[in-house]
C-alpha cells in the first residue's frame, strides 16, 4: 500500500459511528432470524472491526467508499462463518442443508440492485438519524443498537426507566417520520 493511503487510512478512520451504525445493520439483515438468537450483529461487527484492524495494511482502497466496500465483504464474509459455524453446531443427517441455501442467506445483499437498495436505505437512516436531537439519538443508541434495558438506558440518560421507555418511543417516531419526509 502506498504511503499515500496509509495516511489516508489508519485505525482512526474505523472508529466512527456511522460506520459502525452502518455494519451494524448490514449484519442484522445478513443473519437470519434462528441465528441472531444465539449470535447478535454486533458481535458480527466487533469481529470486523478487530479483522480490520488486523489487516488495514493490506487495506487498497483509496476513499471511503472503498473502505466500506472492504469492511462490507469482511462483515458478509464473517455472517457466512456464523450461519457455516451454527449449523455445524446442530449438524445431524436430518438437518444438512446444502451449501446453496447456505449462500442464500447472505447472497441477497451481494446483488447490485440489493446492495444499491441497501445502501441508500442507509443513506436515508444516516440523514434522519442526524435530524433528531441528541437524546432521542441516544435513546435509539442505547436500546435498538446496544440492546439495553429500559433500565440502562434511563440511567444513562438520567430518567427513570418509564421515562426513558417513552422518549426511546418517541425517538423511534420522530425517526420514522424524518424518513418517510427523506424518501
Amino acid at each position: 500500500m502506498s504511503d499515500n493511503t496509509a495516511s489516508k487510512f489508519d485505525a482512526s478512520q474505523l472508529d466512527s459511528e456511522s460506520l459502525r451504525f452502518y455494519l451494524w445493520m448490514l449484519a442484522d439483515k445478513s443473519l437470519p432470524p434462528y441465528i441472531k438468537q444465539k449470535v447478535a450483529p454486533s458481535d458480527i461487527v466487533q469481529q470486523t472491526f478487530l479483522e480490520a484492524h488486523r489487516d488495514l495494511e493490506n487495506f487498497q482502497g483509496s476513499s471511503q467508499a472503498d473502505l466500506r466496500a472492504w469492511l462490507r465483504a469482511i462483515l458478509l464474509n464473517n455472517a457466512q462463518n456464523v450461519i457455516r459455524q451454527m449449523h455445524t453446531l446442530k449438524r445431524d443427517v436430518s438437518r444438512e442443508l446444502s451449501l446453496d441455501v447456505l449462500e442464500d442467506q447472505t447472497a441477497e445483499l451481494k446483488s447490485p440492485s440489493a446492495l444499491a437498495a441497501f445502501e441508500e436505505e442507509f443513506r436515508i437512516l444516516e440523514s434522519a438519524l442526524a435530524a433528531l436531537p441528541q437524546e432521542f439519538r441516544d435513546a435509539i443508541e442505547y436500546r435498538s443498537l446496544r440492546r439495553w434495558t429500559f433500565a440502562q438506558v434511563g440511567q444513562k440518560l438520567g430518567k427513570g426507566e418509564d421515562a426513558a421507555r417513552k422518549t426511546w418511543f418517541r425517538a423511534v417516531k420522530f425517526l420514522k417520520e424524518q424518513m418517510g419526509m427523506l424518501k
